[in-house]
């Protein structure tokens, strides 16, 4: 007898309340749905969602890297409160929505399509249920979810996540035309093409490829939105009509702050801004250009389940799909990027992940090594850092200094984000932050600095994640 077959036999017929649905889309940008303007989108099954829901317009995630930003979803807190802060680092605080629902009755299920959002990481607890598997195409990873549900009874309340990871690089969907996209994509899976200076853009090999990226893009969004199509329909042939919650973990660069097809090392709205659709009975339909974060979702569905969202980061959104309370005026999105993962990003202050290669960049020159084993490149000459160099005292005592004073991992840029207006804060050699935007949100920006107040910006040691890690290519 399955599990699923086991709880379905001993699990209390009486509903506990209604089901709750999260289906989220790795790297989904914000603009490239029908729903959101992208005129030629093939989105009809996220568009219709949108149609019969309420769309956040203005909704963020707190982190651009897919663990973190998860985790708050899945806890209702900012990173910095559940404890990941980079992709692959495991939870270390916070109980899970799905630990409150399946103490109130829900049976959690749930389906992801990447080993750094899994059980590693933490973001399996309170799902009776964790189906995992590593870049599988959306609809299998839909089957295998509505496979889960069948065997259960109807009258028992579910709490389904299901995380499809089209439409993350490499772009290869099924049928993809050939051109300059799929040729890069192909390289990068097989290893002939390193990721680094692909996302750096060097030799325009991806500025080249953009049009066709997009357009291979957008049709692996189109294969995400025929998984949520039959997601949907499974669910009602079982006599089930949740409440659905759409949205991402991150969006992605096409170019944006001279990054291309990556996504993390900066706070942009090309990866700050995320799709963010709730429908499903007893939910409005209409479109809130209010502050909206990935963790009020997961607090919306605790609130939805008749449970308490208080102590949280997260606000309950409720009241906005009812129509009955507008956005607070000073609300704001907080937002923290993740590091600089690949040394060829020289533009950044330290690149590298900790027990591994890194590096610390001046405005010439680069220090690389791990350990106390360092050598120096320079980076104008020499982009890929593979020759040495002899830079002078002066550069090399300046270099030395940024790296006691910037550690692997920990220059992290900070944004503080209204409907209307932002701050961003860039970490600066000599140390602390520059400002850019609206001086009326420092407030709000001093409270996340100190909320970040952290000393071990600690790294991935497990091994699968780490393979994983290679295969999604967050380290090479």
């Amino acid at each position: 007898m399955t599990l699923l077959a086991l709880l379905a036999c001993t699990t209390p017929v009486e509903r506990a309340g209604p089901d709750l649905v999260l289906f989220t889309v790795d790297t989904l940008r914000h603009d490239t749905l029908g729903f959101a303007g992208h005129a030629s989108a093939q989105t009809p099954n996220m568009d219709a969602l949108a149609a019969r829901g309420v769309v956040f317009e203005q909704a963020t995630t707190p982190f651009p890297r897919t663990t973190p930003a998860l985790a708050s979803l899945l806890t209702g807190l900012r990173p910095a409160h559940h404890g990941s802060l980079e992709v692959g680092q495991p939870m270390t605080s916070g109980v899970p929505i799905a630990v409150s629902l399946q103490q109130a009755g829900w049976l959690g299920i749930a389906a992801s399509g990447t080993p750094v959002a899994g059980p590693e990481q933490g973001l399996d607890q309170g799902f009776q249920v964790f189906i995992s598997r590593q870049d599988p195409r959306a609809s299998e990873l839909v089957q295998l979810a509505i496979q889960a549900t069948a065997e259960l009874p109807p009258q028992q309340s579910i709490f389904l996540w299901v995380h499809v990871v089209d439409p993350h690089f490499p772009y290869l969907p099924q049928g993809a035309s050939e051109g300059p996209c799929k040729e890069l994509g192909e390289k990068v899976r097989d290893g002939a093409q390193k990721r680094g200076p692909m996302f750096a853009n060097h030799g325009g090999v991806a500025a080249d490829a953009l049009e066709h990226c997009k357009e291979l893009y957008a049709a692996e969004v189109s294969t995400a939105d025929v998984a949520l199509g039959e997601l949907l329909d499974g669910l009602a042939a079982q006599g089930r009509d949740p409440i659905v919650a759409l949205s991402s973990d991150h969006g992605e660069h096409f170019g944006e702050g001279g990054l291309f097809y990556e996504h993390g090392p900066l706070a942009h709205d090309a990866v700050v801004r995320i799709p963010m659709v709730v429908a499903g009975p007893g939910v409005g339909q209409h479109r809130d250009q209010g502050v909206a974060r990935l963790e009020d979702l997961g607090v919306t569905m605790l609130v939805a389940a008749g449970l308490s969202g208080e102590g949280l980061d997260g606000v309950d959104l409720w009241p906005r799909l009812r129509e009955e309370l507008d956005v607070a005026q000073d609300a704001a999105a907080w937002v923290l990027s993740g590091s600089a993962l690949h040394n060829v990003l020289t533009g950044f202050l330290t690149t590298g992940r900790q027990g591994r290669r890194v590096c610390t960049h001046g405005r010439r020159w680069s220090r690389c090594g791990k350990k106390q084993s360092f050598r120096f490149f320079d980076h104008i000459a020499d982009p890929t850092l593979n020759t040495t160099g002899k830079p002078s005292p002066f550069d090399r005592a300046d270099l030395e200094a940024q790296a006691a004073m910037w550690p692997p991992e920990s220059a992290r840029e900070l944004l503080v984000r209204s409907a209307d207006r932002s701050l961003r804060a860039t970490p600066v050699a000599t140390g602390g932050h520059q400002r850019h935007g609206d001086d009326a949100l420092g407030a709000q920006l001093d409270a996340l600095a100190a909320e970040l107040q952290v000393k071990d910006w600690s790294s991935v040691q497990d091994d699968r994640v780490l393979e994983g890690l290679k295969a999604m290519g967050y380290v090479e």
